[in-house]
């Protein structure tokens, strides 16, 4: 599944055009953004906490081969909670992963030293494996694919129940690649610093990022396990949806893709 996911409402400040710079001004207003924001590009030791908020997200719910809870007042509930939590987390991270793998640009949002959020492109004139959103992520990718069907049970149900929703995903949104010329990968912003302009400074900053490639027009898809209406709120317009459809753990969403441009309002 090609997932863009985001909670973060709208009215939040915005960035400066130098996405590696922080704390910064909000341009329009004046007001700076969440305390010590920085956004700087992605690096390889923020891949484990990256995937933590993936897990905390989107894989809250029991995955559908956790083992069966222990007794709840000896060692049992516990090893039960640890197995669940570590399938989890490597589920997680193998989503992550897996929309990295295809990116060409990432930005993180860090505050206080630790990764806050992400989000990641693919601009289509470059090849990922060229120009990589970060150095290494084909071995990265390849290591956790190799760990997760070797050491982790049921991990590679895991890994091709993703991998086919991101295959059924691209039917909604594959007819509007030829008049577009990147796709927002992956958004997610901690639920510790939501609604205090992290996202939307993070999604100004990319959007730099594409207009300084020469984007015209960019996609994107989402669905009902993120809010959506942000990207209305940020003059984007949809323009494909399925109802009622399976998520990657079977989970029922409706499912959107949006139209946008670095540098104009779609939505009207």
């Amino acid at each position: 599944m090609t997932d863009i996911k985001n909670e973060e409402p709208s009215s939040d400040p915005c960035p400066t055009s130098d996405p590696t710079l922080g704390p910064t001004p909000d341009l329009a207003s004046g007001l700076p953004p969440f305390p010590g924001l920085v956004l700087r590009p992605l690096k390889e030791e923020d891949v484990d906490p990256l995937a933590r908020i993936v897990q905390k997200t989107w894989f809250k719910a029991d995955l559908p081969s956790d083992p069966e809870r222990g007794d709840p007042a000896g060692r049992g509930d516990q090893a039960w909670e640890e197995s669940r939590a570590q399938r989890r987390l490597q589920a997680a991270k193998f989503d992550f992963l897996f929309y990295l793998l295809k990116s060409t640009h990432g930005l993180v949002a860090q505050v206080a030293g630790r990764p806050v959020g992400v989000i990641l492109a693919d601009v289509f004139v470059l090849d990922p494996h060229a120009h990589p959103a970060l150095a290494g992520q084909d071995r990265l990718y390849r290591d956790h694919v190799a760990f997760l069907r070797s050491w982790v049970p049921d991990g590679g149900r895991y890994a091709d129940s993703i991998m086919k929703d991101d295959r059924d995903t691209r039917r909604l949104y594959d007819q509007h690649r030829s008049h577009t010329e990147a796709e927002v990968v992956l958004f997610i912003v901690d639920k510790s610093v939501r609604g205090q302009g992290v996202g939307k400074s993070l999604w100004l900053a990319m959007l730099d990022l594409l207009d300084q490639a020469g984007v015209k027009r960019y996609f994107l898809y989402t669905d009902t396990d993120c809010n959506y209406m942000f990207y209305e709120y940020r003059g984007m317009l949809r323009i494909e949806e399925r109802i009622g459809v399976a998520g990657p753990l079977g989970e029922p969403l409706d499912k959107f893709t949006y139209l946008g441009s670095p540098s104009e309002d779609l939505s009207d």
